[in-house]
């Protein structure tokens, strides 16, 4: 820590204590419901529906899994600041920049990266089934 440094500027949204595993007890959320939460929240943003239940989904797996670093805790800590600062754009509509048959260089237009993730993932699926590989990059 750098004791000459500025202090780190308020968060916008109240963060999840990192207090000692038994200092809190324990809160269990089944996953459809905490997926159906998240869903209503990246739709209030202007998701829609369809594109925010998918982002919803991905957010929440990884909680699913342990991994809590990959999970919720995004939402308030990365993804509500990126909606507030219009870094994201609820309405994007990516495209292909370029198409090499295998590859392809998708253009997310400041999409949600949780739902484009899953487009380039579907995207690669389909190349590889036709081409033996699939490979997509997303900016």
């Amino acid at each position: 820590m750098n004791p000459t440094a500025p202090p780190a500027a308020a968060h916008p949204y109240p963060l999840f204590p990192r207090a000692a595993p038994q200092a809190q007890p324990v809160v269990r959320v089944r996953h459809t419901d905490l997926v159906d939460f998240v869903t209503a929240v990246f739709t209030a943003r202007g998701l829609a529906p369809g594109r925010a239940r998918e982002a919803a989904r991905a957010l929440c797996y990884g909680d699913l899994t342990g991994m809590t670093s990959h999970g919720l805790t995004n939402l308030t800590r990365l993804y509500l600041p990126l909606f507030d600062r219009g870094r994201v754009d609820p309405l994007a509509e990516p495209c292909v920049l370029a198409d090499r048959g295998a590859s392809v260089l998708l253009d997310a237009r400041q999409a949600l990266g949780l739902w484009a993730a899953g487009l380039a993932v579907d995207l690669a699926a389909d190349r590889a089934a036709t081409y033996g590989v699939g490979m997509v990059s997303v900016r």
